[in-house]
């Protein structure tokens, strides 16, 4: 849900020069996050009062922060379509073309939305299918976002890390990793786009990759939760559980009460347990003649963390 807010700076900015649009849509994205029942109440008296997109807009994302994500889905593609064709319709600007109602009166012009709206509502979308585990539908349209007229290069890597976190899912490692490069050399060094990468080096059996990616990773943010995570998985991985342990407790301490604070927990308690089991067993005296207890085998490595996606739309 985080990342989906956060990508809505950009069009509240474009809305900027209208001060009523501009303040209705900052103030429904701030009940989103806190009362997301409430902020859709309202922003269907603003849609029936012609708020248009930005007003639906708000209403799927509160839809989303329900856990109605297949409903939001639905809504955020149907959004994106009406951006992009909102977009083909308008004359250019300077035009003097002006549309006469039934009545004879000039009709009014279409809203002004910000320039790649319809790029993110389509990649809102696809993050809101994968929060629905509908991984064909998130794949098909974040691949149908790639394609949209007017998309930049820091939207294009946002929708390929997307899409590469959607391909683990799906089980295609090896296209994770190339959309992952691609994202890298288009967006420019991410800290993310390192740590998703890593964990599919990881996955693949390519450790020296997932090594490096994930110092990257870090060198950019030195909190990314989920790097931190991957680094820990990797010492642990190569029987460096100490090392793993640190980063395990520093994921706790920088996002207690979340499922990443958890998996980690669970991996220092495992760890320790096995580490005192071995121990138990070193300090054992031994008996001539009597068979020795076999040494447990070291426990697997945690399975690669998952990005959780947007917070996504």
């Amino acid at each position: 849900m985080r990342k989906i807010l956060a990508l809505l700076s950009a069009a509240i900015a474009g809305l900027l020069s209208f001060p009523a649009a501009a303040s209705n849509y900052s103030e429904c994205m701030k009940l989103v996050d806190m009362a997301p029942k409430r902020a859709y109440e309202l922003a269907a008296q603003w849609r029936d009062y012609s708020g248009g997109i930005p007003a639906e807009h708000c209403m799927a994302l509160s839809l989303f922060a329900q856990g109605q994500y297949e409903k939001a889905a639905g809504m955020l593609e149907d959004l994106a379509k009406r951006a992009q064709q909102q977009a083909k319709a308008r004359p250019a600007e300077g035009a003097a073309e002006v549309k006469l109602g039934k009545d004879g009166k000039p009709e009014p012009e279409p809203e002004v939305l910000p320039p790649g709206l319809a790029v993110d509502l389509q990649s809102q979308a696809g993050n809101a299918w994968l929060m629905a585990d509908n991984n064909e539908k998130a794949f098909r349209v974040l691949s149908e976002a790639l394609g949209m007229p007017g998309i930049n290069d820091d939207q294009a890597a946002e929708i390929l890390i997307d899409r590469a976190r959607t391909q683990v899912e799906m089980g295609n490692l090896e296209g994770a990793v190339k959309d992952l490069d691609v994202a890298l050399q288009r967006g420019g060094p991410r800290s993310e786009g390192y740590s998703y990468r890593a964990a599919a080096h990881r996955a693949l059996g390519h450790f020296e990759s997932a090594r490096a990616d994930v110092d990257k990773a870090l060198m950019l943010d030195a909190e990314n939760v989920d790097a931190l995570l991957e680094r820990a998985n990797l010492n642990h991985a190569i029987g460096n559980s100490d090392a793993a342990i640190v980063d395990w407790i520093q994921v706790m301490k920088l996002a207690p009460d979340t499922p990443s604070a958890k998996a980690a927990a669970d991996s220092v308690n495992k760890v320790r347990a096995h580490q005192a089991e071995e121990e138990k067993e070193a300090a054992r005296p031994s008996t001539p003649g009597a068979r020795q207890a076999p040494v447990p085998k070291p426990a697997a490595p945690p399975a690669a963390p998952q990005p959780a996606p947007a917070p996504a739309p």
